[in-house]
């Protein structure tokens, strides 16, 4: 094994149930498609797959989206792609970032086939905030509540989250997810830019606007 071949991997927790033996040896077979495989192999519930060296994005992407699919069809979780893992250490921090957010992440991210570190950062960040107690909590949400009526709040904050969250800053597929029109996205967002002082996306402002709809994401599925 040639360690200073070894830039990125794939991570799928819980890697579980009676027939993961067939299912590591699928995606094995898979994984060979797209990059010489330096390791897949199953450790404390985890699957790891480790490609030799750097892949394009078009083929990280293919990659990504059919291991993802084998991974739904199976209802085991959602593959993380980590990236720049170059290090024993950093390998060490991918594992444990994992471990702890990657269930918060498939939450927050429903939308993406695949996880990234950063969107685990987000995550984790995210739960830390809904975890700092009901009243710091509900003194972050009113900070940025108090800037909606009542009767705009769920749209804008829809419009927000959707097209942060979900389409990469795409306003016609925040439209198509939202039903609709790219006009009225449009107009959402310059109104959001008006309220917020800067525009939707421009960063690193809008860091803060990303954990705000990291937190309303897990606030609402924890009332479901």
């Amino acid at each position: 094994l040639d360690l200073s071949q070894i830039h990125h991997m794939w991570l799928i927790p819980n890697f579980q149930g009676l027939e993961r033996h067939a299912h590591q040896t699928k995606l094995a077979a898979l994984s060979e498609k797209y990059a010489p495989i330096a390791i897949c192999e199953r450790y404390n519930g985890m699957l790891y797959i480790v490609p030799s060296g750097d892949l394009d994005p078009i083929t990280w992407e293919k990659w990504g989206n059919e291991l993802a699919a084998q991974c739904h069809d199976w209802q085991a979780a959602v593959p993380v792609r980590c990236q720049d893992v170059t290090t024993p250490a950093l390998v060490r921090e991918a594992v444990q970032l994992t471990q702890e957010a990657a269930s918060d992440a498939a939450v927050i991210f429903y939308r993406q086939p695949v996880l990234t570190l950063g969107n685990l950062r987000l995550a984790k960040t995210a739960r830390e905030k809904l975890s700092a107690g009901e009243q710091n909590i509900n003194a972050y949400l009113n900070r940025w509540l108090s800037l909606f009526n009542q009767r705009e709040q769920t749209e804008l904050l829809q419009t927000l989250t959707t097209y942060l969250l979900d389409t990469h800053q795409n306003a016609a597929a925040t439209a198509a997810f939202l039903y609709v029109h790219p006009n009225t996205v449009k107009y959402r967002l310059n109104k959001l830019a008006g309220r917020f002082g800067f525009p939707v996306g421009q960063m690193p402002d809008s860091w803060a606007l990303y954990e705000l709809c990291g937190v309303l994401r897990l606030a609402y599925y924890a009332k479901q």
